[in-house]
C-alpha cells in the first residue's frame, strides 16, 4: 500500500507539472495520463490510475476556474460594474443537482457541465427563467465529452476557417 501511496504521490506531482506547462485548449486526458505514467514511472494499467488523473485533472481545472472567478469579480468591483456577479446570480438561482452554468454566451445562452444518467455532458443552450430559476430549453445540443474533446482539438482549425471568412 505504501508503494502505491507514493506512486500517485509522484503521479499528482507529474499531473500539476504537466498541467501547468500545456495549452489548456489543446491538452486532453488522454495526454496528460500518458505523460504523468511516463514522468512518475507507473503503469497506466494500474487499477487506480485512470481515474485518480481525471480526478486530479477535475481538481486542478477547478481550482484555475475559481481562481480566474475571484480575479473577474476583483475587476468587477474595481471598476463598480452594475453587473458584477450577474452569473454568480443565475448560479444561486439553480435548484440542487440541475445543470451547473459555466458561462453566459450571450443573452440567455450558456455553457453549462451536467450529469445525465450517469454521463458528463457540456451544454451549448438557451435558458429560461420560471418561478425565480434558471432552467435550460430544448434549444441547444449537449455533448458527450469524448465529443467535447473532439471539438476542442479541433479549434485550431474553426478558428483558421472563421478567419478566412473574414
Amino acid at each position: 500500500m505504501a508503494s502505491e501511496d507514493a506512486e500517485k504521490e509522484a503521479v499528482r506531482v507529474a499531473v500539476k507539472e504537466i498541467l501547468s506547462e500545456e495549452d489548456m485548449d489543446v491538452v486532453t486526458e488522454g495526454m496528460v495520463r500518458k505523460k504523468a505514467a511516463e514522468r512518475a514511472g507507473v503503469e497506466v494499467s494500474a487499477p487506480w490510475f485512470k481515474g485518480f488523473v481525471k480526478q486530479l485533472i477535475q481538481e486542478f481545472v477547478s481550482a484555475r476556474q475559481d481562481k480566474s472567478k475571484r480575479g473577474e469579480e476583483e475587476e468587477e468591483e474595481e471598476k463598480g460594474d452594475e453587473n458584477a456577479g450577474s452569473q454568480e446570480s443565475s448560479k444561486a438561482m439553480l435548484a440542487e443537482g440541475e445543470d451547473e452554468i459555466i458561462c453566459q454566451l450571450s443573452g440567455k445562452r450558456n455553457v453549462s457541465v451536467q450529469n445525465f444518467r450517469g454521463k458528463a455532458l457540456v451544454s451549448i443552450r438557451e435558458y429560461y427563467e420560471k418561478d425565480g430559476k434558471t432552467l435550460p430549453s430544448s434549444k441547444g445540443i449537449s455533448l458527450t465529452i469524448d465529443q467535447w474533446e473532439a471539438l476542442k482539438k479541433e479549434l485550431p482549425a474553426i478558428r483558421q476557417a472563421i478567419e478566412s471568412l473574414q
